[in-house]
């Protein structure tokens, strides 16, 4: 693959943004907006505080529909929200809807626990971004010509140099330890500025990665819970469909590949160097993981509402 400029990212980022603009208006444009294909929203406030009314009735949860709404909306709206993500501001908020998604699918229907789902996940976003901010600037920064067409190793000798991270802050025009995939230049790394002013092999903060994964894995275990309770009275009430085990297993695997990608782009592993390298793979995490969960779940919703399934 041709090296990672600062301009060949845009172009991507660009790129996958305008693919989820284009299928999330396709997927809103052809979902089903009747009652089949709408799973509903319960409150479950108890019904009694008092033992004196009735006995049976205290602190007894009494379920009450409060809306339905079309689980194929889900997907065009994420996929609007992730092209939002990528051509203008980003924002916290398209992974949260994967998860409110992924939880109704298993089986959750309480408005209340989806909105903590939801909210759990979007901490997982944030301390995500605080990572990056709290280390982002320790990893060597360099400044580069107005395009960055050129990778570091090939840029003449005026185009390229170390700067102090007071410089690159005051607008370089580039995002702080943007450099590609080339091998560090012997001499570099040690004498290059971090963003706090210590040197780039300053020790990483691993704090913010750390309780960014608690909430993840606290999302998860509750949509796991009401995923595997419906395997487990699947004898008596039907499987799950498939396409929902698919969702589950598949978006998983995807989500720990964000993690795992931030782990080797702060050790700086090989093939890692930089910034530019993971912020590739964020892309592409992000549009094969919404790409699918979009899909697959549209297809199997149109089939879980369609007559005589």
């Amino acid at each position: 693959m041709a090296p990672l400029t600062f301009r060949r990212l845009r172009v991507w980022n660009l790129a996958v943004g305008a693919v989820q603009l284009i299928t999330g208006i396709g997927v809103l444009a052809s979902t089903d907006y009747d009652s089949r294909s709408k799973l509903p929203w319960y409150t479950f406030f108890i019904t009694s505080w008092s033992r004196d009314d009735d006995a049976a009735g205290f602190y007894v949860p009494a379920p009450k529909q409060v809306a339905s709404f079309p689980i194929g909306v889900w997907s065009g709206v994420f996929l609007l929200l992730s092209a939002a993500d990528h051509l203008a501001v980003s924002l916290p908020v398209s992974a949260s809807l994967m998860s409110v998604m992924i939880a109704q699918l298993s089986g959750v229907t309480d408005i209340h626990l989806l909105f903590t789902i939801a909210a759990l996940m979007a901490s997982t976003m944030l301390f995500g971004w605080q990572m990056e901010v709290s280390n982002g600037l320790r990893i060597p920064a360099y400044q580069y010509t107005a395009d960055s067409r050129l990778p570091p190793a090939e840029l003449p000798p005026s185009g390229k140099e170390r700067l102090p991270a007071a410089s690159v802050a005051a607008g370089a025009g580039v995002p702080a330890s943007f450099i590609t995939d080339s091998p560090y230049l012997p001499g570099l790394r040690g004498s290059a500025y971090g963003g706090d002013g210590s040197p780039a092999g300053a020790r990483i903060e691993w704090g913010p990665f750390l309780m960014g994964c608690w909430p993840f894995v606290a999302c998860y275990a509750v949509i796991a819970c009401y995923f595997f309770q419906a395997r487990i009275l699947a004898v008596a009430n039907g499987d799950p469909p498939g396409f929902v085990w698919a969702i589950f297993f598949i978006l998983l695997i995807l989500y720990c590949l964000f993690a795992v990608n931030q782990v080797l782009q702060f050790k700086q592993a090989r093939g890692w160097r930089g910034f530019a390298a993971a912020e590739w793979w964020y892309m592409i995490l992000s549009l094969t993981s919404k790409q699918l969960l979009a899909w697959i779940a549209f297809g199997g919703t149109k089939r879980f509402s369609s007559k005589g399934n």
